[in-house]
């Protein structure tokens, strides 16, 4: 048989006579680097050429993916797998978070595209108003009370988290209770402006 070949194979075994032509084919995951992929036996007993070398398919790096961190393996090579992370914050659209190097030198499947988390619609409580409707990793709501509403407890404004999560807030709105004038008395007057609920007024 031939000299040993490098990461290839021989197709076919027998054909070892005078004039006799045996093929190569290199492994799964490897190129045709040197040598020769067909050789034939010659008359002085010596085989053509030289004996193949394959060396493993090399793949590029690969795209960094949108709104994701790369985390590049040292080798490149076939069978290698490079893996993604998401930025803090932002969660899978598309693509996949792990890639393979594939034989034809290419990576499987596509470069992650991840946007970011969604805390949810917020439901404002009886009284309350929203400053905002983007309800995104980073975006901050405040709360307002609505005309005729006066604010009890805080903090007033809500930023959505990396978790998908609202920070706490205790903060309300309750309903202004108006008591109306009290009116006059005689021959005396009435201190006090405001008349809703809680305030004291005095006579004189």
């Amino acid at each position: 048989p031939p000299a040993n070949e490098t990461n290839a194979i021989l197709v076919n075994e027998t054909h070892y006579s005078h004039s006799g032509i045996v093929y190569y084919s290199c492994l799964e995951g490897f190129s045709h680097e040197s040598g020769d992929l067909v050789r034939q036996c010659l008359s002085d007993g010596l085989w053509s050429g030289m004996a193949p070398v394959c060396e493993a398919v090399h793949c590029q790096i690969p795209d960094n993916g949108t709104n994701a961190v790369l985390m590049v393996s040292a080798s490149l090579i076939y069978g290698t797998v490079v893996y993604y992370e998401c930025n803090v914050g932002y969660e899978l659209l598309s693509g996949n978070l792990s890639r393979e190097c594939m034989e034809d030198g290419q990576w499987r499947d596509e470069a992650p595209v991840c946007h970011r988390i969604d805390c949810g619609t917020l439901e404002p409580t009886t009284g309350i108003e929203l400053s905002s409707e983007s309800f995104l990793f980073g975006d901050t709501v405040v709360l307002t009370c609505m005309q005729g509403y006066s604010s009890k407890g805080g903090p007033n404004t809500l930023t959505c988290q990396a978790d998908g999560t609202w920070t706490d807030s205790n903060f309300t709105c309750a309903l202004i209770v108006t008591c109306g004038h009290p009116g006059n008395i005689s021959h005396g007057m009435v201190h006090g402006a405001s008349f809703v609920s809680q305030d004291v007024i005095s006579y004189e």
